[in-house]
């Protein structure tokens, strides 16, 4: 405000003195926004916008990345423990008719069943949490300043997405003691 009141009070004093009309490169001049003095710092802050930009999206193209490579990750865990136990207990049915095992088995078979679900529902909410996240960020929501993210919802999903990843593996390892625990009571009987 200091400054424009300074711009009147000059323009006033010229006045006084007779001028009538001003030059518009005097008057930019004046006001330090010469467009051929400051072209180059224009271009300059143009550039570190672009680049901020351009170093934002390549961190959160990295944060997904490693997002799905971690769910897939436990997707596989999970899966890939049901399939061992469905091989084993092919093999244990067949040949020994260990049935006590077979049914003690069944239950870590779900519950890794369960694993492969939470990883899976870990995986939509995460694209549901990028989804909304990128809407308040490309402006077709507007900002919550409720939020540190400035998406309520998106932080919700944020952190469903993390409690179903946490559950996947708390399953996986639920369902590996189990098997121990089923392995342990069954196979030290005989």
């Amino acid at each position: 405000m200091e400054e424009w009141d300074s711009l009147i009070q000059n323009l006033e004093s010229m006045r006084r003195e007779g001028k009538d009309s001003i030059l518009i490169d005097s008057l930019l001049e004046y006001l330090g926004r010469d467009p051929e003095k400051n072209s180059s710092a224009a271009e300059h802050q143009r550039f570190l916008l672009g680049l901020r930009h351009a170093s934002g999206l390549e961190q959160f193209k990295s944060v997904l990345t490693l997002a799905q490579n971690s769910l897939r990750a436990s997707f596989i865990l999970n899966g890939s423990a049901s399939i061992a136990l469905l091989a084993f207990l092919g093999n244990i049915w067949g040949a020994t008719s260990q049935f006590s095992a077979a049914k003690g088995l069944v239950s870590s078979l779900l519950i890794f069943g369960l694993g492969v679900l939470s990883s899976a529902v870990a995986s939509a909410t995460t694209w549901c949490s990028q989804y909304n996240f990128a809407l308040v960020d490309f402006g077709y929501v507007a900002r919550k300043d409720t939020s540190k993210s400035g998406s309520p919802l998106g932080d919700f999903f944020q952190w469903a997405s993390i409690i179903a990843a946490a559950s996947s593996l708390f399953l996986f390892f639920a369902g590996i003691m189990n098997a121990v625990w089923v392995f342990r009571s069954v196979f030290t009987q005989n």
